[in-house]
């Protein structure tokens, strides 16, 4: 339960940063969100969130970014639920969260 409450202030961040930065100038705008298991590993549960309106600069990592919102999603993923997040290249901003479902202490 714990570890849902975590995910779900995560999900949370990254929605209230699509409605505050990716729709700029737009009175609409679309935010899908996929929940899946790894194919490679039915342990693994993902979360792909994607949004249809300003993306990240290529260059963007979020090991090194300054903006709060973004580090802590990088802390909070990867370091106390031990799973993975990246962004995904494309139209929009699309993150990948990678947690593991388990409480075998897998890591992603």
């Amino acid at each position: 339960m714990e570890r849902a409450v975590v995910l779900s202030l995560i999900v949370n961040e990254i929605l209230t940063n699509a409605a505050k930065h990716a729709f700029m100038g737009r009175d609409l705008g679309k935010v899908t969100i996929t929940v899946y298991k790894d194919p490679n590993d039915l342990e693994i549960l993902c979360l792909d969130i994607a949004d249809d309106g300003i993306s990240f600069p290529a260059n963007t990592d979020l090991k090194m970014t300054e903006s709060v919102g973004l580090s802590i999603i990088y802390n909070v993923v990867t370091f106390q639920l031990k799973g993975t997040v990246e962004l995904k290249e494309g139209e929009g901003t699309c993150y990948k969260i990678c947690i593991p479902l388990g409480l075998t202490g897998k890591t992603v």
